[in-house]
């Protein structure tokens, strides 16, 4: 798991030449404007899911894990808390959904505030809680692009 401005996103370009495309891409004009949806970076490789919600209470959130993908989770404007916590420490709750890829889990995780500005990375083996509040139910805009795995 990586949490970090996105002012300082050049630090990561190195981790994967699909994160590089992600880390690029959130911070485009383009990316900005997106209205909330699904839109395909390339094809099934990459795509961006652009997310307006109310956060939510900590007792509505789900711990989930992905196989396929890597998130590059963003907040363009409001605060949430993400949790986070290894997979080794969790339980699975709800088995593997391949065509969904996810699996939920249950346990206990570390939080922190996920805001306007920053970003974090979570790949297959960190289990997260997205959505929830910090105190009071507040609107959130996030970009969540899904890098495959095996992207090239």
């Amino acid at each position: 798991m990586i949490f970090d401005k996105m002012s300082r996103a050049a630090s990561y370009y190195d981790l994967n030449p699909g994160i590089t495309k992600a880390l690029e891409f959130l911070q485009s004009e383009e990316a900005t404007a997106l209205k909330p949806g699904k839109y395909a970076l390339k094809g099934e490789q990459m795509f961006v899911l652009v997310q307006e919600y109310d956060s939510r209470p900590l007792d509505a959130g789900v711990w989930e894990a992905h196989l396929r993908y890597i998130d590059v989770q963003y907040v363009t404007s409001g605060t949430e808390l993400m949790g986070v916590s290894p997979i080794d420490r969790m339980e699975v709750s709800q088995a593997y959904d391949e065509k969904l890829d996810y699996a939920l889990y249950s346990g206990d995780g570390s939080f922190f505030e996920l805001s306007e500005g920053f970003f974090t990375i979570l790949a297959p083996q960190d289990v997260h809680m997205a959505c929830i509040s910090v105190q009071d139910s507040l609107p959130v805009r996030k970009l969540v692009v899904k890098v495959a795995l095996d992207w090239q």
